[in-house]
């Protein structure tokens, strides 16, 4: 009986070389019986006999050239191009193989835009999982990947807000799931997606007009020294800004945003940009707490104004 044939794949002690079988696993060869030159030369074997202890002791070989394998009609024999995950893209490989052997192997040149490419993008290129099962925070990390991290949680919790008016739960997982299939396709690598206007692309998904997202729900938010500060939106939070206490004099109350229907949390910093105050209620700070905050902030930073009617 004639045993698999057998590719020879590496040397793994320095006793031994190793084959893999066509029909799976690998097989040994200790180095003394591998001494005639024309197996030396060889790369393929058909294994004659095997010896079965801890491991598969090949015996005896008969070397062979490839083309005999491919002038063989053996079921074994097939020709498959496979699509794969390789240094941040996606390419195609076209493979010759006999069982599990592969005989040879050419990666087709361009970029291949099928849906299968851009699968193979989101499963192995930014790891969604196969299954499907991810909540919207998975969904923000494995998009942070190619779209600055905060920038998009930012972009998340604003549509979150701007859409609860409508009391839907946006975040199921097969909607997050179909979103990020729209926003890889026609794409095969990480590359091509960084270069996509992804947050735009997001936007357009939820809203026909995307002007209304930056007008009720702004990034950024006007002091009254004409200073402009950043809306900080993050999950689990409410949206809030902060600057030097000195930014807010002249404010009497919290800003609101959303058409009036959230107040901003207010962080006051001191000069050394450390809190003062965390606040929702302005005009209680400055008529309870600041007096306080003035006497003592006003003796450590004196060249900043502390006046005594802040507002």
């Amino acid at each position: 009986m004639l045993f698999p044939i057998g590719w020879l794949k590496k040397r793994v002690r320095s006793q031994e070389v190793e084959l893999v079988l066509c029909q799976g696993g690998t097989a040994s060869l200790l180095k003394k019986e591998f001494h005639n030159p024309f197996l030396q030369e060889a790369a393929y074997f058909l294994v004659l006999d095997v010896q079965e202890t801890d491991k598969v002791l090949a015996r005896s070989l008969v070397a062979l050239k490839p083309e005999w394998l491919l002038e063989d009609h053996n079921p074994l024999f097939s020709e498959t191009q496979d699509v794969v995950w390789d240094r941040e893209s996606v390419i195609t490989k076209q493979s010759i193989r006999y069982g599990q052997l592969i005989l040879d192997e050419t990666i087709l040149k361009g970029p291949d835009h099928s849906e299968k490419s851009s699968e193979c993008l989101l499963m192995e290129g930014l790891g969604f999982p196969k299954e499907g099962n991810l909540d919207v925070h998975q969904w923000i990390e494995l998009f942070g990947k190619v779209v600055d991290r905060e920038i998009l949680e930012s972009l998340m919790v604003r549509l979150d807000l701007f859409k609860s008016q409508n009391k839907t739960d946006l975040w199921g997982s097969d909607f997050l799931m179909a979103l990020a299939k729209k926003l890889v396709a026609g794409a095969s690598s990480l590359k091509e997606l960084r270069s996509r206007d992804l947050l735009t692309e997001i936007k357009m998904e939820f809203l026909e007009d995307i002007s209304l997202l930056d007008r009720w729900l702004p990034t950024t938010f006007l002091l009254p020294n004409k200073h402009k500060t950043k809306i900080h939106y993050a999950w689990g939070k409410d949206p809030w800004i902060e600057s030097k206490l000195q930014d807010f004099l002249g404010m009497k109350e919290v800003p609101k945003i959303l058409n009036g229907k959230i107040s901003l949390t207010l962080h006051l910093l001191a000069p050394n940009r450390r809190p003062v105050q965390v606040t929702k209620d302005l005009a209680s700070f400055w008529k309870n707490t600041y007096p306080e905050v003035r006497k003592e902030l006003s003796r450590r930073y004196p060249r900043h104004p502390w006046p005594e009617n802040p507002s």
